[in-house]
């Protein structure tokens, strides 16, 4: 076997190594970029069920609100038959505990929607924040997508200019 033999060989060796590290960096860059596409759609349906779990707690917060009302009039209106029913007139003192009792029930109320809106500022904050996750991974994807693509490129020049330089070296001293 000639020397001559052998150099084309490590010249071919030399090109199908190139091709095979830019197509493993292009690879490498596309699975980068869907995985980071999945874990995009991910965060978009995450942020979606937050957005739905954003709804039902507005409901939630505004039946409880409206159950402790009934409550509230079922109690006001049990405390008035009472007071009815021991002879007692709807003055003074009586009306004073109602007032009493209207303000506490209007304190608790408050209390029932400040906690529904604390707990929606959170599920509305969980929803932009799976909002934003879904652009990064996206940008993400791209970024792979291209570093990809820049590797793959990067890969065959440098191979190719090696191999060059090998040939160049063979043609000049054979």
């Amino acid at each position: 076997m000639s020397f001559a033999y052998v150099a084309v060989a490590a010249i071919a060796i030399s090109v199908i190594g190139a091709g095979v590290a830019a197509y493993s960096s292009y690879q490498q860059g596309q699975a980068m970029a869907k995985q980071s596409a999945y874990n995009a759609l991910v965060a978009q349906r995450n942020a979606a069920l937050a957005a739905q779990k954003s709804e039902m707690t507005k409901m939630a917060t505004e039946l409880e609100a409206k159950k402790f009302q009934k409550q509230t009039k079922q109690f006001k209106a049990a405390q008035s038959v009472g007071y009815a029913k021991a002879g007692v007139q709807q003055e003074g003192t009586p009306i004073v505990t109602a007032a009493e009792t209207q303000r506490q029930a209007d304190i608790d109320e408050l209390a029932i929607r400040y906690a529904g809106s604390i707990e929606l500022s959170n599920v509305l904050a969980e929803q932009a924040k799976q909002e934003q996750i879904a652009v990064l991974m996206k940008m993400q994807g791209a970024q792979a997508r291209m570093a990809g693509n820049l590797g793959a490129g990067s890969s065959l020049l440098s191979g190719l200019g090696s191999t060059g330089l090998a040939a160049a070296s063979y043609y000049k001293n054979p």
